[in-house]
């Protein structure tokens, strides 16, 4: 029996044969030597006795080469999709799908075309061999060649022969069955994966199997390619609409107070400054970038009189003032941000001692984003100039919110905010603003 097995089963088929000597059954897989080559076989043996004594052994053979070859197969076509369902890139993908099937079907012409739907087409995406040795691309309605009927009518063909199919086109090899099958993605047909052999009747049920099973792999992961291509142009849209309407209603703010033209802009280039200081992630920082150039929207509801009025505000003007952020939270709510714009809008006049507006908030109750814009709006409307006050210096600015720095100010917010400066951070040039007597602010704590 040795004789039938290769050396490396050899110990372990003598420590079987004495099992079943001593009248043990065994069972197990192994590789054989026949006729027609290596075959791996299942195998189960049971003792013959006669007279109480085992005298011989009965066993059954099944061959499984197939169903290993076909096991291997798919073990490696499932890993093969999960690493290119996740793939971003479709060269990668139509790549790693040929050299698949090359490996699984043990052959070395594999191509995979792709449909152009606009042009009418197919095309070879990729080939193990680098050029395919036939045609490089088909018209979609060709009634010559077996790759545009797989992708025209979505149906796998298995040429046993070739020569007696009229529609096989040639190359330069001389190939003699063919198996193609179709890249599907609902009734959608993406493309077609091919392979070709030099031998009649190359192809097995079990290679029809593989080639069917990574066809499907693969037109998972590139329809996942094209969906996801899809969602980011169209998030990208959304983006370029949101940012103009930002833009939109920056300006709207600004063409009724020109005193104030460019304090958004400038207030939100100093809050992500402060907010990437910190160390806090790239969405929230474009969050608190989107509200801080439309945190005063609000004021659009005060008439322009009284944002551009030099002198002192009375009581009653200085609460119509402040109603800004609230009014400015009811302008936004209704807008479907990927972000809380509206109350970090609402919220940017708050303080940590609750003496903010409109609500009152303390502490950890006012968001993070709305604690550091209120540093960043300090900052920029002390150093700028106002039509009841000229401008402060950066270094009165930064005294502000150092002095009130963990009772009105995030203390966080405002170490980033002081290093910042420290290194030379500077906000972008105040455009000239018309002259104005002094006075002091009415609309902001602490006079700013």
């Amino acid at each position: 029996m040795l004789d039938f097995v290769p050396e490396r089963y050899r110990p372990r088929l003598l420590e079987e044969l004495a099992r079943i000597s001593r009248g043990e059954p065994i069972a197990g897989e192994i590789e054989l030597f026949t006729p027609k080559g290596p075959k791996l076989a299942e195998y189960r043996s049971n003792p013959i006795r006669r007279a109480g004594k085992v005298v011989g052994l009965q066993t059954i053979l099944r061959d499984i080469t197939e169903r290993k070859r076909l096991e291997r197969g798919l073990a490696a076509i499932h890993t093969l999709s999960r690493r290119l369902v996740l793939s971003r890139n479709e060269e990668e993908i139509v790549q790693a799908a040929v050299e698949a099937a090359k490996e699984v079907l043990g052959l070395e012409d594999c191509g995979l075309f792709l449909v152009d739907e606009k042009a009418e087409r197919l095309f070879c995406a990729a080939h193990t061999l680098g050029e395919p040795p036939g045609p490089k691309e088909f018209p979609l309605a060709s009634e010559r060649g077996i790759i545009p009927a797989v992708a025209r009518f979505g149906e796998t063909i298995l040429l046993p022969d070739v020569t007696e199919e009229p529609r096989f086109v040639g190359g330069r090899l001389p190939n003699r069955s063919e198996l193609c099958v179709p890249l599907k993605a609902g009734a959608q047909v993406l493309g077609v994966l091919n392979a070709e052999s030099q031998e009649l009747n190359a192809f097995t049920p079990e290679d029809r199997q593989l080639l069917e099973a990574l066809a499907n792999a693969t037109a998972v992961a590139l329809e996942n390619l094209r969906l996801f291509t899809t969602l980011q142009e169209s998030y990208e849209r959304l983006e370029r609409l949101l940012e103009q309407m930002v833009d939109v209603l920056a300006a709207t703010v600004e063409a009724r107070d020109p005193y104030t033209a460019g304090h958004q802009r400038r207030v939100a280039q100093l809050a992500c400054a402060i907010a990437r200081e910190m160390g806090l992630p790239e969405d929230l920082i474009e969050g608190l970038r989107m509200a801080a150039q439309i945190h005063d929207i609000g004021k659009i509801y005060t008439p322009a009189e009284i944002l551009s009025r030099p002198g002192r505000l009375n009581p009653p003007e200085l609460e119509l003032v402040r109603t800004h952020p609230q009014a400015g939270y009811e302008i936004l709510r209704k807008i479907d941000f990927p972000w809380p714009v509206a109350e970090i809008v609402r919220q940017h006049h708050e303080r940590l001692d609750g003496s903010g507006y409109p609500q009152g908030l303390k502490g950890e109750e006012i968001r993070l984003e709305a604690r550091i814009m209120a540093v960043a709006d300090v900052v920029e409307a002390m150093a700028s100039h106002r039509p009841y006050r000229p401008a402060h210096t950066i270094e009165e600015a930064l005294e502000e919110i150092a002095r009130y720095k963990g009772q009105l100010y995030d203390p966080q917010a405002v170490e980033a905010c002081l290093r910042l400066f420290e290194r030379g951070f500077s906000l972008n040039p105040n455009p000239k603003r018309p002259s104005s007597p002094a006075g002091a602010c009415q609309a902001c704590p602490q006079g700013v």
